[in-house]
């Protein structure tokens, strides 16, 4: 019997210092189990979310839409690191399935392929859509 409770209590020991270890490496990423972030990306050791509650619609004109939102890039590494912070606007063509980033106050037609640069394009802007709208602009 005191065999059996000594196994119970290493048992519950090993579950609390995996849970606590596990809690701890959470808050080194205060954005991963954030209800008001949505990780769009992981790239290069780094994490892009998206600030779900920036998200907002500048243009609602099918098939044309204006969306925009706050997002954060966030260095995975022992000690964590929050990159700058990226307000991206995304002009959607749902006809063409073309979307266009504004920069500087010009709109350049977004990389979209399958690269490392267009897989993230894609990601970014179905995570804005998805925010909006509730469903992806563009399927893999």
């Amino acid at each position: 019997m005191i065999k059996k409770n000594k196994l119970i209590i290493q048992t519950l020991t090993i579950i609390l210092v995996l849970a606590i270890s596990n809690i701890c490496f959470a808050d080194g990423n205060p954005y991963e189990y954030n209800y008001k972030y949505e990780r769009v990306s992981v790239h290069a050791g780094v994490s892009t979310y998206l600030d779900k509650e920036s998200v907002d619609v500048y243009e609602y004109n099918p098939p044309l839409y204006v969306i925009a939102g706050n997002f954060v890039r966030f260095l995975n590494s022992r000690e964590g690191q929050i990159l700058n912070p990226v307000f991206i606007v995304i002009q959607y063509d749902y006809n063409t399935k073309e979307t266009y980033s504004r920069r500087n106050g010009i709109w350049e037609k977004m990389v979209v392929d399958s690269s490392s640069v267009g897989l993230e394009n894609k990601a970014i802007a179905n995570a804005l859509f998805r925010a909006a709208y509730g469903m992806e602009f563009y399927r893999y």
